[in-house]
């Protein structure tokens, strides 16, 4: 079995993304605080990451880690005051840690990614 190593996952981040070389990437990036990934970019973004990596996608929840397209204040205040619904724009943050590690173990496990590795 081919190890994937982290110069492949940035290098694959790096080219999605657009990010030039001068942009420094580590574990501790977040996808959507550090590099702007939300709505159509972040889901084409993890599609494309479950596809090129072979990863099952396990329980991987698209609305856990990111906001729809246009799910911004106004969407937030219209489902709170008009529809009277609960709705809240925090979301669970995604790393390249975590990334790297659904990469080694082929599985999204949200419950064991948001542990860390050796847990």
């Amino acid at each position: 079995m081919n190890a994937i190593s982290w110069a492949e996952l940035e290098a694959f981040v790096r080219a999605e993304i657009g990010l030039g070389p001068s942009k420094r990437l580590s574990l501790s990036t977040r996808l959507w605080e550090d590099l702007d990934q939300t709505g159509d970019d972040a889901s084409e973004f993890m599609s494309r990451f479950f596809a090129r990596f072979a990863i099952d996608p396990g329980d991987f929840d698209f609305h856990r880690y990111f906001l729809m397209e246009g799910e911004g204040v106004l969407y937030s205040l219209f489902r709170r005051l008009i529809l009277r619904r609960p709705h809240s724009l925090e979301r669970e943050q995604i790393t390249l840690r975590m990334l790297y590690q659904a990469v080694i173990e082929k599985q999204w496990n949200s419950e064991r990614l948001a542990a860390g590795p050796g847990k």
